[in-house]
């Protein structure tokens, strides 16, 4: 997608609808959030649709347009590492949350902090939790490090796809 609306020359309007998806994302994570950590459902609702209409919500959707895919992607991150810290969802989950979180912002590194503290703060050190916490980071690593690695081939593909690439011939 990001490289299909700048070849059919889009608007930019066209571009933060792109947005919506993941702006819905975060205020239903917001609520499934709220719900679990035992808020009524009138103010886990009442919490999750004023972020989303906060005035700095609505500014950085419409300057740094990314920043939303990356707070939808970063609260089902939470949403999912809870249920896996609970014993009722899959770590597999986990560790593609975390993957598509980190490879949108390097910040989603963070989530193998908070994994490790709420571990440390239930007194977890059971073998399942040391392995999963260790498979995260091993993923947030992976993810880190993919942008930096694949970088140069993804731009000189870019370049030869908008026919940027200098010629030699």
């Amino acid at each position: 997608l990001a490289v299909a609306l700048p070849a059919i020359a889009a608007d930019p309007e066209v571009w933060r609808l792109t947005e919506l998806p993941f702006l819905v994302l975060a205020v239903a994570c917001l609520y499934a959030l709220g719900r679990r950590l035992g808020a009524a459902r009138f103010w886990a609702a009442t919490g999750a649709i004023t972020v989303a209409c906060a005035p700095v919500t609505l500014s950085v959707a419409t300057g740094f347009t990314s920043d939303i895919v990356y707070l939808g992607l970063m609260l089902l991150t939470a949403v999912v590492a809870l249920r896996w810290l609970d014993r009722r969802g899959p770590l597999w989950a986990v560790l593609l949350m975390v993957a598509l979180t980190t490879l949108q912002r390097q910040h989603g590194f963070v989530i193998v902090l908070a994994l490790g503290a709420a571990l440390v703060a239930e007194r977890r050190r059971d073998r399942r939790s040391l392995l999963g916490l260790g498979s995260v980071a091993l993923v947030a690593l992976v993810a880190l490090a993919a942008p930096v690695v694949a970088g140069g081939a993804l731009f000189t593909l870019a370049l030869v796809l908008f026919g940027l690439a200098p010629s030699f011939g």
